[in-house]
């Protein structure tokens, strides 16, 4: 390859990378919007609630988001198993945990690094 060559391919994948990086910018808020929205169904639809976390990618700007990304919510209350039920139906993967258990291994680490999406009226 010549100089110009390699010029034109630098400036090629830069702006690729850029187009690539404004399209994951603009999933991950389609994914925060997601979650918002499934919270809300949580609380509609499960007795007991008392809040929804986002933990994870989606919330935390400085992990590497991509287009596996998945949205990773926390419940405290409610049935697991039906916040699960809901949550299948949404266009993105999403995995649910209940933090209601304080000694439970995942809540130590999770509930530090957790974001409300949506607390308890």
């Amino acid at each position: 390859m010549t100089d110009e060559e390699l010029r034109q391919y630098a400036k090629r994948l830069t702006t690729l990378n850029r187009a690539h990086d404004e399209a994951m910018k603009r999933r991950r808020e389609e994914a925060r919007n997601e979650a918002q929205r499934l919270a809300h169904l949580l609380y509609e639809a499960l007795p007991g609630l008392k809040a929804v976390y986002g933990f994870g990618s989606v919330f935390e700007p400085r992990r590497p988001f991509t287009e596996r990304s998945d949205i990773d919510l926390a419940i405290e209350g409610g049935e697991l198993i039906d916040a699960v039920k809901i949550c299948l139906k949404s266009t993105f993967p999403v995995d649910v945990i209940d933090i209601s258990d304080p000694g439970g291994s995942v809540v130590g680490g999770t509930r530090g690094r957790c974001v409300v999406v949506m607390l308890e009226k």
